[in-house]
């Protein structure tokens, strides 16, 4: 009878196996037990990515024996294999809230002002104490006749300018700097890194790129990991929106 209901027991989870391919549950924080929204989680072995929503809850394709990988920013990532026992009931996701320590502080009794002076006069200086200043160049074209006898330039005469803004070699220069930062700038989204992260190919990852919008002073000032958070939140926002396209057509 025990080998009956075993034997059930397993075939039943078999069937659950069989008739879902994913798996869902919840993000939490394992100290307050309050959900985790946008939590990123990824099915390392099926190359899959999703986000928890505004309640922590989330949906992610998955098999037994998949490895995954939950992350938030401010806790600890997480690590989970998946059993048979996942297929059955949600999966409940405990994060841990990253510690900071900070080093010990050591505090001194600042001397009275006639011993911290005597101290000071005390002390020797370094033998060869030499202090070396920058290097100082000034460039000066005094000003031609013509332009000194010019009403519009004359009272001009004296005022510093830059070089670079009115030279070709200069505003090469310039424009070349301005290159160099754009390309640092579009390497942190360029094609490889949105298909990692949605598997998207060919017109469909140059649609989602379009569609994402992501403007050159937002990619400049945003680090590698919060451009990866935005790029997942558009994604699922643009499979939501296709989805529900689809349900009305």
């Amino acid at each position: 009878m025990r080998l009956t209901f075993t034997g059930l027991v397993f075939l039943f989870t078999f069937y659950l196996q069989a008739q879902r391919d994913y798996i869902y549950g919840s993000v939490t924080d394992s100290a307050s037990k309050e959900s985790i929204p946008s939590a990123h989680l990824k099915n390392l072995s099926a190359g899959l990515v999703t986000n928890s929503n505004s309640t922590g809850s989330f949906k992610i394709p998955a098999k037994i024996g998949d490895t995954l990988i939950v992350t938030h920013i401010g806790y600890e990532s997480l690590f989970h294999i998946t059993s048979a026992q996942d297929f059955i009931a949600p999966v409940i996701f405990l994060l841990q809230e990253k510690t900071s320590f900070l080093s010990e502080v050591e505090v001194n009794v600042f001397p009275e002002y006639v011993r911290f002076k005597e101290k000071i006069l005390e002390t020797e200086p370094e033998k060869n104490f030499r202090i070396t200043l920058p290097k100082v160049v000034i460039s000066y074209q005094p000003p031609t006749a013509e332009e000194m006898q010019n009403p519009v330039l004359a009272p001009q005469v004296g005022i510093l300018f830059n070089l670079e803004d009115i030279t070709k070699k200069g505003r090469e220069k310039k424009k070349l700097k301005k290159l160099l930062a754009q390309k640092a700038v579009h390497q942190k989204f360029d094609r490889r890194l949105v298909q990692e992260l949605t598997n998207l190919e060919g017109k469909e990852l140059t649609d989602f790129m379009d569609y994402c919008g992501l403007s050159t002073k937002y990619l400049s000032r945003s680090t590698l990991f919060e451009i990866n958070e935005k790029v997942i939140e558009l994604y699922s926002k643009c499979k939501s929106q296709q989805e529900g396209e689809n349900q009305d057509t």
